[in-house]
């Protein structure tokens, strides 16, 4: 299926992928602000939420997005990987605070897998 669309530029990948790379720590510094505490019952909760948002982002960036071939579709998965990476950091700061730092640590190399090094392949102009 061929469509008319304009191909994202390289540089939307990369503004994109900074943009929420330096707001993670934005999010850690502001929203969580509270004590970390030492309830360590929201473990039990937080540790299959992690392991799926990690999953997520994880397979979309290693399995999904190299074998698409639709520029707009890899940007979108490329965007919603990072997202599913990103919610890891919220998931320390309102679910389970005593865990914050290693929610934000695990969200940020979740991030930084995305690195758009390889969207290069979707910016060339198709062959014919």
């Amino acid at each position: 299926m061929k469509t008319n669309r304009p191909i994202p530029p390289l540089l939307n990948w990369w503004v994109i992928w900074i943009a929420l790379l330096s707001g993670l720590p934005m999010f850690f510094i502001f929203l969580g602000t509270s004590a970390p505490g030492n309830d360590r019952s929201s473990l039990s909760l937080f540790v299959p939420l992690v392991a799926t948002a990690l999953s997520i982002s994880v397979v979309l960036r290693w399995v999904v997005i190299p074998r698409l071939e639709n520029p707009q579709i890899a940007l979108q998965m490329f965007i919603m990987g990072m997202a599913t990476a990103e919610a890891i950091c919220f998931f320390g700061i309102f679910l389970a605070p005593a865990y914050k730092t290693l929610a934000f640590v695990l969200s940020f190399l979740g991030i930084l897998q995305f690195i758009p090094l390889f969207a290069g392949k979707f910016c060339q102009p198709p062959k014919p």
